[in-house]
């Protein structure tokens, strides 16, 4: 039975480099592992050479722990290991010339991204060539360009992903070139990496396309979406295009929307608000002989009778903030704007748009986004000429007296 190496504070990286030759394989894990963490160059050498450990766990370790170091020295011996004979191996290899960045690992990587799928390099190594390949850098824009033409979807995708992580402006044209395209994996790589160049004619493309409300939420939930973005997303709620305008604070409150699905919410509300309400949905899970539509009829009729619950409570609390405002020095618009959130602002100055469309999506995005704030601004919207805009703003109110309720 083995042990780990017990390092003393002076000598560790000397201590572990000797485990590194132990004659047991998890000894000489453990010791790669250490000397990873330890991010100490001294270990580099060593590492190198545990590259070609008999254990292939030793091995992946060895790549990760000179991938964690950063050395350039290491770039050629981890290119050496994408022939392992362990696709781990490989994997971590790809992983760790990422994390080096050495643009003579570029050709390398390009070499196996554009290989036909098989045993050696199977799909799912796509994306994780393409990540390396974006923390490389500048270096790999061109050859990275010049895949999105391939005709293999998997590589198309993949190089779409590697730019839009590195965020370079010179890849929006051939990338808004893609968002046409008929494969949906392609359009939805395409449309992702546009939204995470910081750059308005990028995110301008992403919005074009139906899709893009979903592909930006799948980046927020990545944390793959910076401040930059969103301020792009804000500014263009005042472009030239009114269906432009709509999507912009349609994402925006996607992207402010942080609920749980239907389900959740009626065990989040079952002994807060209306449990007589929930009865019969409590009742329906138990009858075997009901399908999942008819479940589902129940559950959405038991959610609308929460949500008009909670819409005659905020009403009632939007009246009384107006009421205080009339009694203040200022006007209730001038005082119920100055207490909502900055993020909030832009969308509700979108309710003012002339065109219907731009109003019913601001009045949605509040709504998911939430803020208490918004009560009365969207109580207003409840007069708005447009009927579609009048039904989306009182089904936003109760959707942020659902929240205030919880």
């Amino acid at each position: 039975m083995s042990s780990s190496p017990q390092p003393g504070a002076q000598n560790s990286v000397a201590v572990y480099v000797s485990a590194l030759t132990a004659s047991h394989w998890k000894t000489r894990w453990q010791a790669a592992q250490a000397l990873g963490e330890l991010e100490n160059p001294r270990a580099v050498e060593p590492l190198i050479l545990a590259l070609d450990d008999d254990n292939q766990w030793v091995r992946i370790v060895a790549a990760e722990a000179l991938g964690q170091i950063g050395d350039k020295k290491a770039a050629e011996h981890l290119i050496s290991s994408l022939d392992d004979n362990s696709v781990w191996v490989r994997r971590a290899s790809v992983v760790a010339l990422g994390d080096v960045g050495d643009s003579g690992a570029v050709p390398a990587l390009m070499e196996r991204l554009l290989r036909a799928p098989d045993s050696q390099w199977p799909e799912e190594l796509h994306d994780v060539i393409a990540k390396a390949l974006g923390a490389i850098g500048e270096p790999a824009i061109q050859v990275l360009i010049g895949a999105l033409d391939d005709s293999d979807v998997w590589v198309s995708s993949a190089a779409a992903k590697a730019l839009g992580q590195i965020g370079d402006p010179q890849a929006i044209t051939p990338l808004a070139g893609m968002v046409k395209q008929e494969n949906k994996w392609v359009r939805s790589a395409a449309i992702q990496a546009l939204a995470q160049i910081s750059d308005a004619r990028a995110v301008r493309a992403a919005l074009t396309t139906d899709e893009a409300p979903r592909a930006f939420w799948k980046l927020m939930a990545l944390k793959e979406i910076g401040e930059s973005t969103i301020y792009q997303l804000t500014a263009l709620l005042d472009d030239h295009d009114e269906h432009i305008r709509a999507r912009a604070a349609e994402v925006l409150g996607q992207l402010g929307d942080k609920r749980g699905d239907a389900e959740s919410l009626v065990a989040t509300f079952r002994d807060e608000l209306a449990p007589s309400h929930l009865q019969s949905w409590e009742e329906a899970q138990e009858d075997d002989e009901l399908d999942d539509a008819e479940l589902q009829r129940v559950l959405d009729a038991a959610l609308q009778q929460l949500q008009d619950v909670a819409l005659e409570q905020v009403q009632d609390a939007a009246l009384e903030q107006v009421q205080d405002a009339a009694q203040s020095q200022t006007t209730p618009q001038d005082k119920l704007v100055s207490e909502v959130p900055d993020s909030a602002k832009p969308l509700i100055a979108a309710l003012q748009d002339p065109v219907a469309e731009v109003r019913l999506a601001a009045a949605e995005a509040l709504g998911k986004i939430g803020n208490a704030s918004t009560i009365s601004i969207l109580n207003q919207a409840l007069n708005d000429d447009d009927s579609r805009v009048r039904a989306t703003a009182a089904r936003s109110l109760g959707e942020i007296g659902l929240r205030l309720a919880r």
